[in-house]
């Protein structure tokens, strides 16, 4: 655990990509626990200080005009088959996924959680990919089903939604923003 300074932390940038700010009362709530009590919970951030957990945090330090956070700072590197970037959005995803609780945000931002963690775990189709069988599964999604949960949403949402990731960009837009 180290003390960092926040403006040195910077945000991934896939991180808007996979999930949405928080907003509203649930942010006012957020902002009013650190000002009271302070930031609880470690930032995890890489050895090149980039956030792989705590957006939201850093967002509220600045807000409230907090210098200092405490983080731990973790190193990636590839291993076990995968590449460095893979083991950081792994992380991305599912360290914000747990701490997050409910996730919320749009169906779209939860598509794309999905089909990085199949990718990641190698799950193509219903279940793993032939090529990871030699990767060790310990607690890994070994199926479409487990990725969605790893990913915060249910199957059946994700198999209904999953259209929506293929649209042209405009139209994507337009729905995440609401207008369709």
């Amino acid at each position: 655990m180290q003390s960092l300074k926040v403006k040195d932390l910077i945000p991934h940038p896939k991180n808007e990509y996979f999930f949405d700010d928080m907003t509203g009362q649930k942010y006012e709530e957020f902002r009013e626990s650190i000002r009271t009590s302070g930031v609880i919970e470690p930032l995890i951030v890489t050895q090149d200080m980039v956030i792989v957990s705590g957006h939201q945090r850093r967002r509220g330090c600045i807000d409230e005009g907090i210098e200092t956070v405490m983080c731990d700072v973790r190193y990636y590197a590839d291993k076990d088959g995968r590449s460095k970037e893979d083991w950081i959005l792994k992380d991305l995803i599912e360290t914000n996924v747990r701490q997050r609780g409910e996730i919320g945000g749009s169906e779209l931002k939860a598509i794309h959680r999905v089909d990085e963690l199949r990718r990641i775990y190698g799950i193509d189709g219903g279940g793993r990919h032939k090529s990871w069988d030699n990767v060790p599964t310990s607690l890994e999604p070994v199926t479409a089903q487990e990725a969605c949960a790893a990913a915060g949403i249910d199957y059946e949402s994700y198999r209904k939604f999953k259209s929506l990731a293929d649209l042209n960009p405009d139209w994507q837009e337009l729905l995440e923003a609401g207008n369709v």
